[in-house]
């Protein structure tokens, strides 16, 4: 793992590949969510977010590569750890408002305050009921958390209604393994925030930023 850095995010990223490569694009990384398909059409790149969801994924991964090991197309997944840079760091240990989000470009869902998590959730449930045909009565109950394992899109559409968003740290069903539970972090790919990035236990695996 990479070292972490001051005001700065670790984060892991998964990469599906064929053996052992010389050289891995971040751009082709991803986790991925069951039910999901416009993370890197939208300029998004996620990844893994959390010490304990570092180690869930690493055993997904590693379950995966067993799977596939005779496979004729891609037959492993390697883990690239970096450092995220965050504007006004200490800013991200509060709960989100409008006001730290202008600063800081950084959401997570656990760590919101009330008012822009009922904003946001309003905005979803109003884009769930126009794009998927879903009755507003069957996720009146639903929490931010819910709507975002159930309707993932939704993070990217945040995105585009969102221009101060950088990041989005929120729940997944990992398309890796869907039967599991993992915080991820979604954010605009911008290379100059990447730092220190490595596969983890390769270390010569070059990484394209």
């Amino acid at each position: 793992m990479v070292a972490k850095q001051r005001d700065m995010v670790q984060l892991s990223f998964l990469a599906h590949t064929r053996d052992v490569p010389e050289r891995i694009r971040l751009r082709d990384c991803g986790l991925g969510f069951a039910g999901q398909s416009t993370e890197r059409s939208a300029g998004l790149i996620t990844g893994v977010y959390g010490a304990s969801a570092k180690q869930a994924a690493l055993v997904a991964a590693a379950r995966w590569t067993q799977e596939h090991q005779r496979a004729a197309g891609l037959n492993r997944v390697l883990m690239v750890d970096l450092n995220y840079r965050v504007d006004n760091f200490h800013l991200t240990r509060e709960q989100a408002r409008r006001d730290t989000v202008q600063e800081t470009g950084w959401i997570h869902f656990d760590r919101i305050g009330a008012a822009l998590r009922d904003e946001l959730r309003d905005q979803w449930v109003e884009w769930i009921v126009r794009d998927t045909g879903t009755r507003r009565a069957a996720v009146a109950d639903d929490s931010l958390v819910d709507l975002a394992l159930k309707f993932p899109d939704c993070v990217a559409k945040t995105f585009q209604h969102e221009k101060a968003v950088r990041c989005i740290v929120h729940p997944v069903n990992p398309a890796i393994d869907p039967s599991i539970v993992l915080w991820a972090a979604t954010l605009r790919y911008d290379k100059k925030r990447f730092e220190d990035a490595s596969v983890r236990f390769l270390p010569h695996v070059q990484i394209q930023l």
